[in-house]
C-alpha cells in the first residue's frame, strides 16, 4: 500500500519543504536508532509471520511511512544507507536469526512464553515512539 503513496507523498512533502529527499541526519545517535527500528520492525514481522501466521509487513510499512514523511527514503533505501546492504538480502539476514533464537527457545509456544513476542514488540514500540517524535 505505501508503495502506491510514495509518489504523492514525496510531492507534498517536497512542496511544503519539509524534507529534503534521500537526506539522513548525520549524527550517529539518529542513525543507530533509525538501524535499530528499521531491524526491531522487521524481527517483530517475521516472529508475526512464523509464530502467528500474520503474512504481512506491518511494522516495516508502519517505518516505512514515516521515514519517508521525515527523510524522504523508503526502507529499501535506509537499508543501502544504514545496514550497507540490499533490504532483500537485511530481510533474509534478520529472518534467519530470529528463525534460529525461535527455536533455540523451543519453538513458537515457548518463546511467547519466555516473553520474546513482549521483548520484540517493547522494542519496536519503543524505537517507533522516537521515530513519531523526531523533529
Amino acid at each position: 500500500m505505501i508503495h502506491l503513496l510514495l509518489p504523492l507523498l514525496l510531492l507534498v512533502s517536497s512542496l511544503t519543504g519539509e524534507i529534503q529527499a534521500g537526506e539522513l541526519p548525520g549524527d550517529s545517535e539518529t542513525r543507530s536508532r533509525l538501524s535499530q527500528l528499521l531491524i526491531a520492525a522487521i524481527r517483530y514481522d517475521v516472529f508475526n509471520g512464523r509464530c502467528r501466521g500474520f503474512v504481512s509487513s506491518q511494522h516495516a510499512d508502519n517505518v516505512e511511512t514515516l521515514t519517508i514523511g521525515k527523510f524522504g527514503m523508503t526502507l529499501a533505501q535506509l537499508s543501502d544507507e544504514l545496514a550497507a546492504r540490499r533490504l532483500p538480502i537485511l530481510v533474509r539476514e534478520v529472518r534467519d536469526r530470529v528463525v534460529k533464537e525461535i527455536l533455540d527457545l523451543g519453538g513458537c509456544r515457548r518463546a511467547k512464553q519466555l516473553g520474546y513476542l513482549e521483548r520484540l514488540r517493547t522494542e519496536y514500540q519503543r524505537l517507533y515512539r522516537w521515530l513519531s517524535d523526531y523533529p
